[in-house]
C-alpha cells in the first residue's frame, strides 16, 4: 500500500498518465522481493532486483526498440513471441542456479510481453524502472521498520543449547567421548550457521553479529578438537605410550582453551543482549 500510494501520488503531481496506469509494476516488484521470509534475503533480493531489473529491461527494451524499428506485421509478433518464451523458460531454468541471473530474465521476458501488447516506448521504460524502484524500496524500509526477531530467538536457543552441551563435555573431558555425543552438536552447528544469515539484520548493532559469528566459529573448531580427541583415544594402542600420553595432554589442553575462549566471547555476547 505505501509503493502504490507514493506512485499514485507522485505520478499524480507529475501529471504523468503515461506512469500512473503502469504502477501495477510497483506490486510486481514487492511480490519478487517479499517472496522470502528471510529479512536477510529480501534485503539482498531487493539490491538484486533493481540492479538486475535495470539491466534486464535496458537489454529488453534495447532489442524490443530494433525490432519495432525494422520489423513490422506478422513478423514483429513472431520475433517477439519466440524471445518472450526464451525468457520465460531461461528464467525458470535459472531459477534454482543464480538468482540475479532469473531476475534479469525475467525482466527480458515481462518486456517482451508487454511489447506484445503495446507499442514500447521510452515512457514505458521509464515507468517500468521507476515503479520497480519505488516497489524495493517501499518492502525493504517496511521490513525493516517491521522487522522482528524471530531467526534471532532461535539462535539465541540453539547457542545456548549447544554452549551447555558443549561444557558438560569439556567437564567430563577424563571420561570417553562418544559420537553420539559429538553429531549432534556438529548438526546443531550447521544448523546454526544457516540460522546466523538469516537472523543477520535482526542483531541490534553489526558488532553484536560478528561476535556471534566468532562464537560459532570457536564452537567449530572446539568440536574438530573434540574429534580429533574421540580419534586418538580411538587409535591410542597405535601409539607409543609415552607419545600418546603427550598427544592426549595436548588436545585436552587445547580444548579447555578452546572452551575458555568461547565462554569469555559468549559472556560477553550474552551480556550485551
Amino acid at each position: 500500500m505505501i509503493g502504490l500510494s507514493f506512485s499514485y501520488i507522485l505520478f499524480t503531481l507529475l501529471d504523468q498518465h503515461e506512469f500512473l496506469v503502469r504502477i501495477y509494476w510497483v506490486v510486481i516488484a514487492i511480490a519478487s522481493v517479499s517472496a522470502s521470509s528471510s529479512t536477510n534475503v529480501i534485503y539482498t533480493r531487493a539490491k538484486y532486483i533493481i540492479m538486475f531489473c535495470i539491466l534486464g529491461t535496458t537489454f529488453g527494451s534495447a532489442i524490443l526498440f530494433l525490432i519495432q524499428k525494422d520489423i513490422h506485421g506478422d513478423s514483429y509478433f513472431l520475433i517477439v513471441a519466440i524471445l518472450c518464451i526464451i525468457g520465460l523458460c531461461l528464467n525458470m531454468y535459472t531459477a534454482f542456479i543464480n538468482y540475479a541471473t532469473s531476475v534479469f530474465f525475467i525482466h527480458i521476458y515481462i518486456v517482451m510481453f508487454f511489447g506484445l501488447l503495446e507499442s514500447w516506448s521510452k515512457y514505458t521504460f521509464i515507468a517500468r524502472i521507476l515503479c520497480i524502484l519505488i516497489g524495493t524500496s517501499s518492502i525493504v524500509l517496511v521490513t525493516y521498520l517491521t522487522r522482528g526477531r524471530k531467526f534471532l530467538h532461535i539462535v539465541v536457543k540453539e547457542m545456548e543449547e549447544s554452549y551447555l552441551r558443549l561444557k558438560n563435555i569439556v567437564e567430563n573431558i577424563d571420561e570417553t567421548i562418544s559420537n553420539r555425543k559429538i553429531m549432534p552438536l556438529i548438526e546443531r552447528s550447521i544448523k546454526l550457521n544457516d540460522l546466523l544469515y538469516d537472523a543477520k539484520y535482526e542483531f541490534l548493532s553489526k558488532e553484536n553479529y560478528r561476535e556471534c559469528k566468532r562464537v560459532l566459529l570457536l564452537m567449530d573448531e572446539l568440536l574438530l578438537s573434540l574429534r580429533s580427541y574421540r580419534v586418538l583415544e580411538l587409535k591410542k594402542n597405535e601409539y607409543a605410550l609415552g607419545l600418546y600420553e603427550d598427544m592426549n595432554q595436548y588436545t585436552r589442553d587445547k580444548i579447555k582453551r578452546n572452551f575458555k575462549n568461547i565462554t569469555i566471547r559468549y559472556q560477553r555476547l550474552t551480556q550485551k543482549d
